[in-house]
């Protein structure tokens, strides 16, 4: 045990990084269709209003957020190996 979790552990966190980015599409894109607030209703809002700035604002302000809260985790558990899950 003491040799295979630190082995894999790159490659798991690197897994979640995907996985929690796509889930996080899903969650927009469920705001998107229920609900009145949240970032998924202020995409809508910039589609209906032909805003596309506000559209790229909102799913890259969503995209960085996620991508560096999982890279900070990432990184702060296997800094042993040079950053984590990063290429």
């Amino acid at each position: 045990m003491r040799v295979v979790l630190p082995a894999i552990l790159p490659g798991v966190f690197t897994l979640l990084r995907m996985n929690f980015i796509a889930a996080w599409m899903a969650v927009l894109v469920a705001e998107m269709v229920g609900l009145r607030d949240g970032l998924g209703a202020i995409i809508m809002m910039g589609r209906n209003l032909f805003n596309s700035d506000l559209i790229m604002l909102a799913w890259s302000s969503s995209g960085y957020r996620a991508s560096s809260l999982t890279a900070c985790s990432s990184s702060s558990a296997t800094g042993w190996c040079g950053g984590g899950s990063e290429p």
